[in-house]
């Protein structure tokens, strides 16, 4: 199995990056994207962006906020653990066929002096019977093994997101590393 690291020039100035994100393609769907680069100290940069079809823009809310001890605790345990560090690399790829819905998840870890990127797709094909789900099913298939092992993760970055926060007047960033 490949290690997924990454060089990087700034790993230990960040915990950990963690990005969500959801098209639909659909007349009234929603697309949407949120991130969270969180600091040693617990310090993080939270951005949501949205947007409602058919409206042509999206809103932008960006926040800085610290986690409490707990919560980078928890952030810490799961980052450390063997499921996390033996997980595949994530990178975009393609869906074959007609995919108007797809979400994505992605975390970068810094580890040493490389970058742990990790993360899965899913998606819904609007038919099973075209000549691509062959393909698509086989991809699926092959994102099954880390969406199970990044779930804590997930569980743990949806809890951080639903804290009512307030918004700052912080620039977007998209989360990354100045």
């Amino acid at each position: 199995m490949a290690v997924s690291l990454q060089t990087s020039a700034v790993p230990d100035r960040y915990l950990a990056r963690i990005e969500w994100s959801q098209i639909d393609q659909s007349p009234a769907g929603i697309t949407a994207n949120e991130c969270v680069l969180v600091f040693p100290d617990g310090q993080f940069h939270m951005e949501r962006r949205l947007q409602q079809l058919p409206t042509p823009s999206a809103t932008l809310l960006v926040y800085e906020s610290k986690l409490s001890d707990e919560q980078l605790q928890q952030l810490r345990i799961i980052l450390d653990s063997d499921d996390m560090r033996g997980l595949p690399t994530f990178l975009p790829f393609a869906i074959p066929g007609p995919v108007p819905v797809r979400q994505a998840f992605e975390a970068r870890i810094p580890r040493n002096s490389d970058v742990q990127r990790v993360g899965y797709a899913t998606w819904k094909a609007t038919s099973q019977s075209d000549s691509d789900a062959p393909a698509r099913d086989a991809l699926k298939d092959s994102q099954r093994k880390s969406e199970t092992a990044l779930q804590p993760l997930f569980k743990w970055f949806n809890d951080v997101d639903s804290q009512k926060l307030v918004p700052s007047n912080t620039e977007s960033t998209f989360c990354e590393v100045k």
